[in-house]
């Protein structure tokens, strides 16, 4: 009687100890697992934004030569297009070849795109690759396209890092006889930041140009004054002309130093503020 009550007080023992052992093992996998869960839950929505914005992709580098792609686009925009001040009809043909996605962040996504142009009929395709960069915002859990793409160089996407909408406050709108002063400075900056390495360094402090485009047209100009009247700020929008007569727009915040009679951009942002978006834009 003793040895058969040793037995069972052992297999006893050893059944607790078992399950001891298990519950132990049960509560620490239980963390990982949630743990587990969250990361597959941000892939999830990266993979949501990368689609959206893949499709947009697509749909902006692909048009034929006669028809538009403007109505494509649509959808991607919340419903309707952004404000462009010089729309201009391409009357060449896009075709996407490749589209990779290199980051996404502070609600740009940026991608390495080669696509091919070709302008009339009788042309042959031209290959171009480019940085394209993607503002979107995100409204009710669905993605939106918020404001002008923008093409920048691929050595440069690591190192200036995109930056949106950091403005100090203003006070007052800039007055009409400095406007057009600063416009003909715009318009030089901007043909410098597609052309000419030398001239940009003299008119601006670490802001890379872009190559493979020429400044076309300055279609958009507002200009604010801080209060101690040293700093400019500029919201702009502008027309580039590739190589091969195909255009597009590009929205930019630019700040600028004014010193006597001259002006220098100390910084560019991509996009406009969100705040002024409403803001007549005539």
């Amino acid at each position: 009687m003793i040895v058969y009550g040793t037995v069972i007080g052992l297999v006893a023992l050893s059944a607790f100890a078992l399950f001891s052992t298990g519950l132990r093992n049960f509560k620490q996998a239980n963390p990982q697992s949630v743990t587990a869960l969250k990361a597959d839950s941000g892939l999830d929505t990266n993979n949501k934004i990368n689609l959206f914005l893949s499709n947009f992709v697509g749909a902006y580098f692909n048009k034929g030569l006669d028809n538009s792609n403007q109505d494509a686009l649509i959808p991607f925009y919340g419903g309707e297009l952004l404000d462009v001040k010089n729309p201009q009809t391409n009357k060449g043909a896009y075709e996407l070849v490749s589209s990779t996605l290199l980051e996404i962040k502070d609600k740009v996504g940026s991608y390495a795109v080669t696509y091919r142009v070709k302008t009339s009929e009788g042309d042959s395709w031209h290959e171009v690759s480019t940085i394209f960069n993607i503002p979107f915002g995100e409204k009710s859990g669905k993605y939106y396209v918020s404001d002008l793409p923008f093409v920048t160089q691929t050595e440069s996407l690591q190192a200036n890092k995109i930056k949106q909408n950091k403005l100090d406050e203003m006070t007052s709108i800039y007055d009409e006889a400095w406007q057009t002063k600063a416009n003909n400075f715009v318009s030089a900056f901007f043909t410098a930041y597609t052309s000419d390495d030398n001239t940009l360094a003299t008119m601006s402090k670490g802001i890379r140009g872009i190559t493979g485009y020429k400044f076309k047209s300055l279609d958009y100009s507002y200009y604010t004054l801080n209060q101690s009247e040293t700093k400019l700020t500029a919201e702009i929008q502008v027309t580039f002309e590739d190589n091969f007569a195909m255009t597009h727009s590009e929205d930019f915040t630019l700040e600028l130093t004014k010193k006597e009679d001259m002006l220098f951009v100390s910084k560019l942002y991509h996009g406009i503020k969100a705040s002024d978006s409403k803001k007549d834009r005539g």
